[in-house]
């Protein structure tokens, strides 16, 4: 999936006009056919300065050909261009002539953009050390000018007014931006508050039966919960959803406080309401302590398949019970979102309480990645 990144633009050119000032006598040899011309990308416009002496346009600073949504131009009564500018719309050369013709004349202009850096450049894919997957569908490297995430893919996280994970969640992008081609989550203390940091493409990107991988590194605090999750998109399937944990969560990895291993988890009525832990449920392994670790999951219709760095730590099967609508012990055959947050514990949750002096507590993202599986 081609997501496509926000630049900003800057140093616009003027545009001078002139009249077409033919004569009865020469009207076929009118002295400036191509009157104006313009670049469009988003609302902002990038004029041409246009010298008639020697037919040439110039026009400021685009950085990507493929960010060009609209051209302009005004032609003298009359007058054809060619090759229509149009068609470069989406793929806008640094150079290109176009003729502008009015009676038997035929003029050349010359258009360039004079800081054009070149088209733009696709994300660059890590690779994986897992074994081989298919197409990729969605890839997210962050290597972008913009310090917000790419709203095409990702919503903030906020406050749903009862889950543990979500109490200090700001739903601002103070606590999650883009630095150093990394997202950038982060947890911390601000004017006597908590405010975490976390986003999501629920409504977004969905996706089953995939490979997800995610390559992330923490600053860890006591208090601190960074987590890597997917959780279905309930408003597409409320028939597959109805309400936590029936419709399935899958932790693909979740950190506390100062903790040195990881959880990877499956969570369903089967798991949590029931308490069934045959299979297993859950595996802790280590990481690699203040470095990037890749954690990953297989989404088969046959078992969930955990990893870290390219090793195997969890294999969730599914049984197939006869009384599966009863049980819910597989609800992962749907469309599933993925999270990516550092919540704040306190007294009496999982990480337990917050130790201010050791905030804030950061997850980097390098990027995320997900597959179609063979």
């Amino acid at each position: 999936m081609k997501i496509q990144i926000p630049f900003f633009f800057a140093l616009l050119a003027t545009m001078s006009f002139a009249s077409c000032n033919g004569t009865e006598q020469e009207e076929t040899s009118p002295e400036y056919p191509l009157q104006s011309f313009s670049l469009s990308i988003g609302s902002t416009n990038y004029n041409g300065n246009i010298n008639q002496e020697d037919r040439t346009v110039t026009i400021g600073v685009i950085r990507y050909g493929s960010e060009v949504e609209g051209v302009d131009y005004t032609l003298c009564d009359g007058a054809t261009i060619s090759p229509d500018p149009e068609s470069f719309v989406g793929a806008w050369p640094q150079t290109q002539d176009f003729t502008v013709t009015s009676g038997s004349e035929k003029s050349v202009y010359t258009v360039t953009l004079t800081a054009y850096i070149g088209e733009e450049p696709e994300p660059e894919d890590p690779g994986s050390d897992l074994p081989p997957a298919g197409e990729v569908i969605f890839f997210d490297g962050f290597d972008q000018d913009s310090v917000l995430p790419d709203e095409n893919s990702w919503v903030l996280c906020t406050q749903d007014g009862g889950s543990a994970w979500s109490k200090y969640m700001s739903g601002s992008y103070d606590q999650a931006f883009i630095e150093d081609g990394c997202l950038v989550l982060q947890s911390e203390k601000v004017d006597g508050e908590y405010r975490a940091g976390g986003v999501q493409t629920m409504g977004k990107v969905w996706f089953k039966h995939a490979r997800v991988e995610v390559c992330a590194r923490f600053k860890t605090a006591q208090g601190a919960w960074p987590a890597i999750w997917l959780m279905p998109e309930n408003e597409r399937q409320p028939e597959i959803y109805q309400g936590w944990p029936n419709g399935g969560e899958v932790d693909i990895m979740e950190q506390i406080s100062n903790e040195t291993v990881v959880y990877q988890t499956v969570h369903t009525h089967y798991t949590y309401d029931l308490g069934i832990k045959d299979p297993v449920t859950t595996a802790t392994p280590s990481y690699n302590v203040g470095e990037f670790n890749t954690y990953a999951v297989d989404m088969t219709p046959e078992e969930l398949i955990f990893y870290v760095n390219g090793q195997e730590q969890l294999r969730y099967p599914n049984l197939h019970l006869e009384n599966e609508a009863e049980m819910k012990q597989w609800p992962f055959d749907g469309d599933f979102y993925l999270i990516l947050n550092v919540a704040l514990g306190g007294e009496g949750t999982w990480p337990g309480a917050i130790e201010d002096s050791e905030l804030p507590a950061r997850m980097e993202v390098d990027w995320v990645r997900v597959s179609e599986l063979l």
